[in-house]
């Protein structure tokens, strides 16, 4: 899918689609055609994304808990997610558990 589409499913802007790319936080986008196509994954990644800045995470705490997602299978334990977000954040998230995580991406 292009960019528009992609945008208009997770309800964000082309240029924020282009940011969160250019600070490493989606994928580069694969080229066709001289297009930017888009897939299933990266509109997960973008809604999970969506949802963390919706709850008040930094940037960087979104960094962080991408790095623990992609290196810790299948979820992250408590433990390991309370230590990459503020305080703030996770007393705003009491009933957050690994379980829940999935449904979060």
């Amino acid at each position: 899918m292009r960019i528009g589409i992609l945008a208009e499913r997770t309800g964000t802007t082309a240029p924020t689609i282009r940011f969160y790319e250019e600070i490493g936080r989606l994928r580069p986008a694969a080229r066709a055609g001289g297009q930017c196509t888009y897939d299933h994954e990266d509109v997960r990644r973008l809604a999970f994304i969506r949802r963390c800045r919706d709850f008040g995470f930094s940037i960087e705490e979104i960094r962080a808990l991408l790095s623990l997602i992609h290196n810790r299978a299948p979820a992250p334990r408590r433990e390991s997610w309370r230590k990459v977000i503020s305080p703030r954040c996770a007393a705003s998230l009491p009933n957050f558990s690994p379980r829940s995580w999935r449904s979060v991406l």
